[in-house]
């Protein structure tokens, strides 16, 4: 009795264990079937969207225009007067396209500092500028230096902008072209010079400044040096970093308004330092097609940054967006459209829509 007991719980419990493996099995099979299931909706939907945004893509939200109409960028005179004519020649044969919208930054205001005039004497002195403080005006002072070429900086003890000017010009030695730095060596002394002074900003590109080499006309201009063997004058120049991607461009495009001037044996001749403050404070702006920037431009509407050529025929080769800060600058930083050409051709196009510049 007790053995068929025994035999009959076995087997049930045999029986039992098969269910509910089956069961398990079945459950792993099912819920193995809802997660591939789930899995492909999800990636449906996901390629629907990417499809729908391909064929019908959602707008940006409106433009926010916080600060109102913008008073309109102020541009120097064009670089050249010459009636000139222009064609599209891109790779793709038409202009690219741009942005509908972008950001407008303030600059930041400088802030009171009781220090201001003790911290600027601690930055001259650090550069050797050591006779001074000569007052200019209540926030504008003058340093100079003794030796065989004086140097003087005008410094803003506000903005802590200043310009480093000398003779440079009317001395023999200093543009005999002897022993001038190469590329290497003149960024060494011009970034050393600068941090010298505490002048290391983040917001600057110390890694990638640009170099122009310049041999000095009878009247006192510069024109690119062919070599480095008949070069007179090395300018070293530390633009400011991209802003949201897009570059930053001063009134002339190869030269920024952060420069080192050097001259014969490396000796640095002069310097501008204007490096405004972008602000976090922004508001986004509608803008012009590159189109209607393009119909500017033929139209005399545009400021020539740059054109070396001497034919009255430009073929414009790209077309961007960009930001522009002058070195008068005081409020905003303005999207501008840039247009490159060949024989050094640059111009900018205020990218801001009319309708949001003030007349």
């Amino acid at each position: 009795m007790l053995d068929c007991i025994s035999k009959f719980s076995y087997t049930q419990y045999m029986f039992t264990l098969t269910n509910a493996s089956h069961e398990t099995r079945a459950i792993f099979k099912w819920g193995l079937i809802v997660i591939i299931i789930i899995a492909l909706a999800f990636a449906i939907f996901r390629i629907g969207l990417i499809i729908k945004e391909m064929l019908y893509p959602t707008p940006p939200p409106a433009p926010t225009v916080l600060f109102g109409k913008l008073p309109a960028p102020v541009f120097p005179q064009n670089q050249t007067n010459e009636e000139l004519t222009y064609k599209i020649e891109t790779i793709s044969g038409n202009l690219p396209e741009i942005a509908s919208q972008t950001k407008v930054y303030t600059i930041a205001l400088p802030k009171p500092d009781l220090l201001a005039l003790d911290n600027a004497k601690q930055k001259v002195k650090a550069a050797r500028f050591e006779n001074g403080p000569f007052k200019v005006s209540d926030i504008v002072y003058d340093w100079s230096t003794n030796g065989d070429l004086p140097k003087t900086i005008r410094l803003n003890i506000e903005t802590f902008n200043f310009e480093v000017t000398s003779n440079f010009l009317q001395d023999p030695d200093a543009i005999s072209g002897r022993n001038v730095a190469d590329e290497k060596s003149a960024i060494e002394k011009a970034s050393d010079f600068l941090s010298s002074m505490g002048y290391s900003s983040t917001d600057l590109d110390f890694e990638t400044p640009l170099v122009n080499f310049f041999t000095v006309n009878s009247d006192g201009t510069f024109v690119k040096a062919t070599s480095l063997s008949n070069t007179q004058i090395v300018q070293v120049n530390f633009f400011k970093k991209n802003i949201d991607e897009l570059p930053v461009y001063n009134e002339n495009p190869t030269e920024s308004n952060v420069n080192v001037l050097l001259a014969a044996g490396g000796e640095i001749v002069g310097a501008s330092f204007v490096n405004p403050e972008i602000s976090q404070e922004f508001s986004t702006y509608p803008l012009k097609t590159v189109e209607e920037a393009f119909d500017e431009l033929k139209n005399k509407k545009a400021y020539i940054a740059s054109y070396f050529g001497a034919g009255k025929n430009v073929s414009i080769n790209d077309a961007f967006l960009a930001y522009y800060i002058s070195k008068n600058e005081k409020t905003f930083v303005y999207p501008i459209i840039v247009f490159m050409g060949n024989d050094g051709f640059f111009a900018y196009v205020n990218a801001v829509r009319d309708e949001w510049i003030e007349n």
